[in-house]
């Protein structure tokens, strides 16, 4: 564990790491959907109100991808 790294593990087929900086939160992989990323959005909301200002993809297959979209529309 170290400070300002979260993993969101169970909401999906694919885990989702939340990475809290100085100027903002980069998110890796943003799950298979909406729905799960709307989940996911909400539980990282409660850990930081920063900003998102970047996402990273591991790769690009769908069930690590389909929930850009949330990221940047709450």
């Amino acid at each position: 564990m170290t400070d300002g790294v979260w993993v969101a593990v169970d909401y999906s087929i694919a885990n989702s790491i939340l990475l809290e900086g100085r100027d903002g939160l980069i998110v890796v992989d943003v799950t298979e959907c909406e729905r799960s990323a709307r989940q996911i959005r909400r539980e990282f909301t409660r850990i930081s109100n920063k900003s998102i200002v970047a996402i990273v993809y591991t790769h690009f297959h769908p069930d690590h991808t389909f929930g850009t979209r949330v990221c940047f529309s709450l």
